[in-house]
């Protein structure tokens, strides 16, 4: 893409190019003079954005990097806590388990207990001493 500097820097160099077959003298050696250090002074400054718009893309590069690398510790600490939770369901079914098997609760106070865990821990992401407190309630 040509850009205005470009453009510029192209015209520069044309009438360097032409000037000598136009003008004579002392006239054509400073215009001369003036378009190429001109033309040097414009290389310069579109050598400088550059670097600018390169050193912001590499910052850019380097935040999209940071954000990348929070978003897969943000997952990886979701994974852990799921895993957590699929633990204490486990647990939780098994206590329950043998508590019906020796006979301490029926089974269908085990599957009011089983809504009220359900009920607590995934829809309203409370803690399991929560969990505990309602079933001794309910238990009452």
């Amino acid at each position: 893409m040509i850009t205005w500097l470009d453009a510029l820097i192209g015209i520069l160099i044309l009438s360097i190019t032409l000037t000598p077959f136009i003008w004579k003298g002392k006239k054509r050696n400073y215009i001369l003079i003036f378009s190429a250090v001109l033309c040097i002074g414009l290389y310069t400054f579109q050598g400088f954005l550059k670097y600018e718009k390169d050193k912001e893309f590499e910052r850019l590069r380097e935040e999209g990097q940071k954000h990348r690398e929070k978003i897969i510790k943000q997952q990886e600490e979701l994974s852990k806590s799921q895993q957590t939770m699929i633990e204490k369901q486990t647990v939780f079914e098994t206590k329950l388990n043998k508590l019906v098997e020796v006979g301490m609760i029926s089974k269908e106070t085990a599957k009011e207990i089983r809504t009220i865990y359900h009920e607590t821990v995934f829809t309203n992401a409370k803690t399991t001493s929560t969990v505990e407190d309602k079933l001794i309630q309910s238990n009452k």
